[in-house]
């Protein structure tokens, strides 16, 4: 092992004035010598210091604290077992059943749905509608994301896309006529005559119409 000491080297400089007694004044200098035969591992000074930097989390050029890592700014990973799980929990009440981590809630038919449905908080939700008048209306509630498709001649009925992250399609005769989209983000997609931009009350925000910034009325 490459080990260090510090020697002290004196200077001592001795000056006799009019033979008075000898004032001597001494400056000690550390000097490093490294001993081994150079092939031991070891810390010389700077090498310790970096070390010292590396177990504390600082820089050890400035000493200031070392920016965080790429993975710990992005937080926690997602838990698929966990999302499993809660969307298990919660899934059944409002009419649908999971796959994976996503409640799946579908309406074939024409009329299928009597009442609104309204998805699970703090899950992805999906809810298809398909037929003329399948649907009564879709509220996203609280889902993690929400996916609505609307197939039909007036296949959903009123729509509120308050979910962090919402998407509407809408195929058929005023398949989507009345749209309030909020949270964070909400993209709607309109077929020929199945909606329009006026139809579309797009608050989230980023919101979208048909690719084009929508507006809040």
């Amino acid at each position: 092992m490459l080990r260090s000491i510090v020697r002290a080297s004196i200077l001592c400089l001795a000056a006799a004035i009019g033979g008075a007694t000898a004032e001597v004044a001494c400056v000690t200098t550390p000097s490093l010598t490294p001993l081994g035969d150079g092939n031991e591992g070891g810390l010389v000074a700077g090498e310790a210091g970096e070390a010292d930097a590396a177990g504390t989390g600082t820089d050890p050029t400035t000493g200031a604290d070392a920016a965080p890592s790429a993975d710990d700014a992005a937080g926690p990973s997602p838990d698929p077992l966990a999302d499993a799980a809660a969307c298990a929990a919660a899934c059944p009440a409002a009419g649908g059943s999971c796959t994976g981590a996503t409640c799946v809630i579908a309406c074939p038919g024409s009329p299928r749905c009597a009442t609104q449905i309204t998805c699970p908080p703090g899950v992805d939700c999906s809810v298809t509608c398909t037929g003329t008048q399948a649907c009564h209306g879709v509220d996203c509630g609280k889902a993690s994301k929400c996916d609505v498709s609307c197939n039909g001649d007036q296949a959903c009925g009123p729509i509120k896309g308050m979910a962090a992250e919402t998407h509407v399609d809408c195929t058929g005769m005023d398949a989507c006529k009345d749209v309030a989209c909020g949270g964070a983000m909400c993209s709607v997609q309109c077929a020929d005559a199945s909606c329009k931009p006026s139809d579309v009350k797009c608050c989230a925000t980023q919101c979208t119409v048909n690719g084009t910034a929508g507006k809040c009325m």
